[in-house]
């Protein structure tokens, strides 16, 4: 049964209360440079990855499937991974890809990470390179509207990619009747 987790409730209350004082980014920071990410494109994404939102997401989707599917394999004579690899995990590709394209849009869009992650100037990101286009006496604002309507072109790319699950989660999720 998955109400099996002696002090549940308080454990989730935790997590919930770390969503509103996040950690901040000294301590994001010290914990990239603790992991060796300094200075790596992996310490833009997977912060954004393993936030409390996305966690709280996952949690709702599987406390929505109903226990009868975990039951049903288990009398099959599925194991708990099998249930999870054969079972939950297709069954979780709408959120997965909601949160997918969630994560890549915040990481894409992200100003201040890349400018405390990245020192390499190779590593910089699209977004910090926009910067450049404005001074203190003069602003190219042509360059930086066409640089900001290229930009959206991987956003636009992962979006197209997981529409189809995005918009089945919707419908999922749906009123019915």
């Amino acid at each position: 049964s998955r109400d099996t987790l002696p002090g549940k409730k308080i454990l989730l209350g935790l997590i919930i209360f770390t969503m509103y004082f996040n950690g901040g980014i000294i301590p994001t920071f010290l914990v990239v440079k603790q992991l060796g990410m300094y200075d790596s494109l992996t310490s833009l994404y997977i912060p954004q990855a393993m936030s409390v939102f996305n966690f709280i997401v996952m949690r709702t989707f599987f406390k929505q499937l109903p226990e009868s599917l975990e039951e049903a394999a288990r009398i099959d004579g599925m194991n708990e991974y099998q249930i999870w690899a054969k079972i939950m995990l297709p069954l979780s590709k709408p959120a997965l890809s909601t949160l997918t394209i969630f994560t890549f849009v915040n990481t894409w869009n992200d100003f201040l990470g890349p400018l405390i992650y990245l020192k390499t100037e190779a590593k910089k990101t699209l977004q910090l390179g926009l910067k450049m286009f404005l001074s203190q006496y003069s602003s190219e604002y042509g360059l930086i509207m066409a640089a900001s309507v290229l930009s959206l072109i991987p956003v636009l790319i992962v979006f197209l990619a997981l529409q189809q699950y995005f918009v089945e989660g919707i419908a999922a999720t749906g009123v019915k009747g």
